[in-house]
């Protein structure tokens, strides 16, 4: 599916999910989603989650940003400059992205659990909604012809038959459909808590001025 789908999926699921995260707030529960959503296309050179976080595509291609981005932050952990355990782990994860075939492990119940736990020990309880919004980009990809290797590094694709394939014009139009609702549910999810993110933002702008 598209990068925008897959967004929108994950930031749903941080929408439903906030709640589950003492202290977390709606709107941090979003994002977080919205990135666990975006996480397993690291793999893909020109995914949106990879076009975010390497907008310089070195020698040609996006995967050679990341692999250098990787190792410089490794290199940073490892001299100290970084908090070593969460930031290593993080930076070894990219690095597996970047050299792996897009729906290879990133795309499996493996770089699931090694994505949540690396980045368990910043993300704290919230670690979940990471989890479930990462699950929702696996379980929406399952939807299309090509499936999910779930039990990489066995060459078995799962998918749920649905006809449904990504770049087709009626899979496109469902997308913008599935898009939409996201939307509009978590619209109706905010209604309650606009109260307190007006007062929030009206004493940032008190701050401000």
């Amino acid at each position: 599916m598209m990068g925008r789908t897959h967004m929108m999926l994950g930031a749903l699921t941080g929408a439903l999910l906030e709640s589950q995260a003492p202290g977390l707030g709606v709107l941090e529960g979003i994002l977080i989603g919205a990135i666990g959503g975006l996480v397993p296309d690291l793999d893909h050179p020109n995914s949106k989650a990879t076009r975010s976080i390497a907008p310089i595509a070195l020698g040609g291609s996006r995967r050679n940003s990341m692999v250098l981005m990787s190792l410089g932050v490794m290199a940073l952990a490892w001299q100290g400059h970084l908090p070593y355990d969460g930031v290593m782990a993080i930076a070894c994860w990219l690095l597996v992205a970047a050299l792996s075939k897009h729906r290879g492990i990133t795309h499996s119940l493996i770089g699931l659990l090694s994505a949540t736990y690396a980045v368990h020990t910043w993300l704290g309880a919230s670690w979940i909604i990471f989890a479930v919004g990462y699950a929702s980009h696996l379980f929406a990809d399952m939807l299309t012809d090509r499936g999910v290797p779930l039990l990489w590094p066995l060459q078995l694709d799962f998918s749920i038959p649905t006809g449904f394939s990504t770049g087709r014009f009626w899979s496109t139009f469902v997308e913008k459909w599935i898009q939409m609702g996201c939307i509009l549910y978590i619209g109706w999810i905010l209604v309650p808590h606009l109260e307190q993110l007006l007062r929030l933002a009206e004493a940032q702008l008190l701050t401000t001025f």
